[in-house]
């Protein structure tokens, strides 16, 4: 396989492993939901391609293990006949987390799954982006889905009002978001939303996470 192919495949969540002869896929979704027909067809794709090994990874996706580069392209036709979600890397709008929120999980004061599907519809094809945005959406101020360990975490504050908290990231420098904002609705939320994207798009150096772009342009920082 050529390093140009390698390339491609990365974008779409297919990525080799230390073992250079193998390559782990990754199955795309959106704060962790997943039907049985998905995980059916999830496990076929792993055992038909792979050695049936199988990780839920922190970002709330599935990551299919061990797949011989000799069965990677079977395997990509395969989800793609097969209806099965492919994720993207790069510098875009990552994965989006959120918690089972309303009305499955007691304590939580919003639908959680309709926002982050919303949220998702709204902005994941956004394009510009110099870097990765992750955003988590939680349901109550236990804070399950860590918004504030994210690049945008947004948090109910009640009757229907947001803090939307910018500028987190975990990794080898990690940093709690400093910067947040109340929203008074879900309109200003997808405004604010819209507005951390667009100013990260513009001041962003290459790879740049927005938590950096935070500390560096702090005396500049919008209010968003």
């Amino acid at each position: 396989m050529t390093d140009e192919r390698i390339a491609e495949l990365r974008k779409t969540g297919v990525l080799i492993q230390k073992n250079k002869d193998y390559f782990t896929i990754k199955i795309g979704g959106c704060g962790g939901a997943s039907n049985a027909t998905l995980l059916r067809k999830v496990a076929d794709l792993a055992e038909k391609f792979g050695d049936g090994n199988i990780h839920t990874t922190t970002r709330q996706i599935i990551d299919v293990y061990n797949i011989h580069k000799d069965n990677v392209e079977d395997a990509v036709k395969y989800m793609e006949e097969n209806g099965i979600p492919k994720s993207i890397s790069g510098p875009c709008l990552r994965s989006i987390v959120a918690c089972p929120g309303d009305p499955s999980c007691r304590f939580s004061m919003e639908n959680t799954q309709d926002l982050a599907q919303e949220i998702k519809a709204r902005f994941g094809n956004f394009t510009g982006l110099n870097t990765k945005i992750k955003i988590a959406v939680t349901g109550c101020k236990n804070a399950c889905a860590k918004p504030r360990e994210n690049c945008i975490g947004l948090l109910p504050l009640g009757k229907g009002r947001w803090e939307i908290s910018i500028g987190g990231k975990m990794g080898k420098k990690p940093r709690l978001a400093t910067h947040t904002k109340a929203a008074d609705n879900l309109d200003e939320v997808f405004s604010t939303i819209e507005k951390v994207l667009e100013w990260t798009r513009d001041n962003g150096n290459p790879k740049e996470r927005l938590s950096d772009i935070v500390v560096r342009l702090e005396s500049e920082l919008p209010s968003f």
